[in-house]
């Protein structure tokens, strides 16, 4: 039985589409983009209370470098050695991209296959997924990721995991599938959940989908509904190093050290009560606002001047779509500066933070539903 996911492979986080009861769309957790090279014994005291507070498992796969025994996710944030995706680092070759690409899938698994009589979990799945802009255009990546999914098996074995336990999940590839990040959200903004039109209007304009993440901005141009590939581009610049300066800074005046910068993002930039943009130094709360605000509007600014050289190369666009996480951290910076600027741009933005982050993932989705359906509609005639 061949089960269906889509992911996105976000450079702070990872948003997991799952296939449920009857063929429909369930969303995963999301899982921070952290891991944390750890031993099979990681001296757990008493384990955590989630499976996503805990994963604990060892990855081996010929498509990796290195096979290993890993903290995942909220789990790795809480190791001082933990890695996160770095400026330069290329999604479509990086080890990190497919330990987190694996692992979300192998929580799926353990949760909704049953395991063969040698208690081994075998999985096989149609995947739908993507790439940066820059990638996918400067390097043929779409192929280089799909070669290094497709025909091999993958596995993962959680150790010290609350809920799962020491569960081993195999896993193969029926078909990935790999498209643009920023030309995915085409599929979002005029189709429904069904991928029936909507917003027929937007098909009928020139517009810019700045899909903002932490380590690239993906800028899809969409010509009446028709992707510009000589036009569209990106930029190897996002919301990580602006982050980055952030916990740097608070550490220097404060020797407050900040985790990750997914504990950042979740704790103080978007936390909802009195601890938005505050830390605790010494048990006291402590405004952060300023360090905050400067290294956002710096963001902003950047985001700013790219959408001017967009504009140059495309004068006749009419609307640009604010997209994905990064964009959702910088909206009031973003508009300040667009609202007080010789150049003031037609932005348009998701209703929510939580639309803006899901949208991509969402696309994909859809992309592999139709395509799955038009395979079945060919094999019948």
């Amino acid at each position: 039985m061949v089960r269906l996911a889509a992911v996105d492979i976000g450079n702070d986080s990872v948003k997991p589409i799952y296939e449920g009861a009857n063929s429909s769309m369930v969303k995963g957790t999301i899982l921070p983009n952290v891991i944390a090279e750890v031993s099979e014994d990681r001296g757990v005291v008493s384990l955590e209370s989630s499976v996503y507070e805990g994963i604990h498992c060892r990855v081996t796969s010929p498509s990796l470098a290195k096979s290993g025994v890993y903290a995942v996710g909220n789990l790795a944030t809480r190791y001082a050695s933990n890695q996160e995706p770095e400026p330069g680092d290329m999604k479509s070759t990086s080890d990190q991209a497919v330990i987190m690409l694996l692992v979300a899938l192998a929580l799926d698994a353990a949760q909704n296959v049953p395991a063969n009589s040698n208690g081994i979990i075998e999985a096989k799945y149609a995947l739908s997924t993507g790439l940066p802009l820059k990638e996918v255009k400067q390097l043929g990546a779409k192929t280089v990721f799909r070669d290094r999914l497709m025909g091999k098996v993958h596995e993962v074995e959680f150790l010290q995991t609350p809920q799962i336990g020491k569960t081993t999940v195999r896993i193969e590839f029926e078909s990935v599938d790999v498209y643009s990040e920023g030309q995915a959200a085409m599929m979002h903004l005029v189709t429904d959940d069904h991928g029936r039109i909507r917003n027929e209007e937007l098909l009928q304009k020139s517009i810019l989908i700045n899909d903002i993440g932490g380590l690239s901005t993906d800028s899809a141009v969409i010509e009446r509904g028709e992707p510009d590939n000589i036009n569209s581009d990106g930029m190897n610049s996002g919301v990580s190093e602006y982050l980055d300066q952030i916990i740097e800074q608070v550490y220097e005046r404060y020797h407050h050290r900040i985790r990750s910068r997914r504990n950042l993002v979740r704790d103080v930039l978007l936390a909802k009560d009195e601890r938005k943009n505050h830390i605790f130094v010494d048990g006291k709360l402590t405004s952060i606002k300023d360090i905050v605000d400067e290294a956002l509007m710096a963001c902003a600014k950047a985001q700013h001047e790219h959408l001017g050289r967009m504009w140059k190369k495309v004068s006749d666009l009419e609307l640009v779509y604010q997209i994905g996480g990064g964009s959702a951290l910088i909206r009031p910076y973003l508009t300040y500066i667009n609202e007080n600027s010789k150049h003031v741009y037609p932005l348009r933005w998701q209703e929510s933070a939580e639309e803006s982050i899901w949208m991509i993932v969402e696309s994909y989705w859809k992309m592999l539903v139709l395509s799955r359906k038009a395979e079945a509609a060919a094999g019948e005639v």
